[in-house]
């Protein structure tokens, strides 16, 4: 009878999460405070009408300039101030949450799928509306399990690709 094998991915700390390479960099394109609004409630996961601070940005190739993702991100008020830190745009804002603020991630929650881009999603991407996007969509949890980080990014077909390696868990 043959052994059953397993594979196991390990994760040693959120950035491994479908982190982006340390040579692209975001330019912040929107900044608002929101009230959420039905559609947005539920994309999210948080109660209609509770506040949270956008941020609408492209993410770049350092050298080439290259636009690689369009990316929604929607934190708790409190850390809007986050936007004016000289790092912000190097760092993942869950990153700089943590630093600045001392949330620690319990839990994240990834969900990516494929889709055509929306009319705003392609105009940021600059290309043609329901052109095929990847869809990464991450959620951020702390140790009381509140949900205090939401990224929505798109990334145009053939400009991002997420590597995994599995490892089995036999011996040889």
């Amino acid at each position: 009878r043959q052994k059953s094998r397993r594979f196991i991915q390990s994760f040693h700390s959120p950035i491994d999460i479908l982190s982006y390479p340390r040579d692209t960099y975001r330019v912040n394109l929107v900044e608002e405070y929101v009230e959420l609004d039905k559609a947005l409630s539920q994309a999210i996961g948080a109660a209609i009408g509770s506040s949270w601070y956008h941020i609408g940005a492209i993410r770049k190739q350092r050298e080439s300039e290259q636009i690689i993702a369009w990316t929604d991100i929607y934190i708790l008020p409190q850390f809007a101030l986050l936007t004016k830190e000289p790092d912000h745009t190097k760092v993942m804002v869950f990153e700089q949450i943590e630093k600045k603020h001392g949330k620690s991630i319990q839990r994240a929650e990834v969900d990516v799928f494929a889709l055509g881009a929306s009319i705003d999603i392609a105009k940021h991407l600059k290309i043609k509306q329901h052109d095929p996007c990847l869809a990464i969509v991450r959620r951020y949890y702390d140790n009381h399990d509140e949900l205090f980080e939401v990224t929505f990014t798109y990334h145009p077909e053939n400009k991002y690709t997420y590597s995994m390696e599995f490892k089995s868990n036999l011996t040889s």
